[in-house]
């Protein structure tokens, strides 16, 4: 075999794995995600008409929340750093942080009909998920420091 042909396939199976395991990685946190959201409406009582609704649902909302996230983060961390009281700042991360996946859960029980979810719901459930990003985050900032 060539050596330009031998260094082609070497890097396409680089990408290849790359892309594979990016796609597993992927794959199972948005299927956390679903086990969550499936839990969470199941306790809560919210409705949906299906498991395809349901997982339609929350990829459309992983997605829409990654942007959001985005943006929401480094607010939220620029805001906070002017309360030198770490219960201040807690309490506007929640509310900064809150309002954003509230946001995303109301527009898509809005634009979904498959999905039935009461205004209250949608503020529990946006709580928890800012709890689980508060605990799981500061898990990962301890490992790292």
């Amino acid at each position: 075999m060539d050596f330009n042909m031998v260094h082609l396939l070497k890097k396409l199976g680089n990408i290849t794995g790359i892309i594979l395991f990016s796609t597993i990685v992927l794959g199972f946190i948005v299927g956390i995600y679903f086990v969550g959201f499936a839990g969470l409406f199941h306790l809560l009582g919210a409705e949906y008409e299906s498991i395809r609704a349901l997982s339609l649902f929350v990829i459309v909302f992983f997605m829409i929340g990654f942007v959001i996230d985005l943006f929401v983060h480094p607010f939220s961390k620029i805001i906070t750093e002017q309360f030198p009281n770490n219960y201040q700042s807690f309490f506007l991360r929640l509310a900064i942080g809150t309002s954003a996946n509230w946001m995303i859960l109301h527009a898509l029980n809005a634009f979904m009909d498959t999905i039935s979810i009461t205004v209250v719901i949608e503020i529990i459930i946006a709580v928890f998920l800012f709890l689980a990003e508060e605990v799981f985050g500061d898990v990962s900032k301890k490992e790292t420091s």
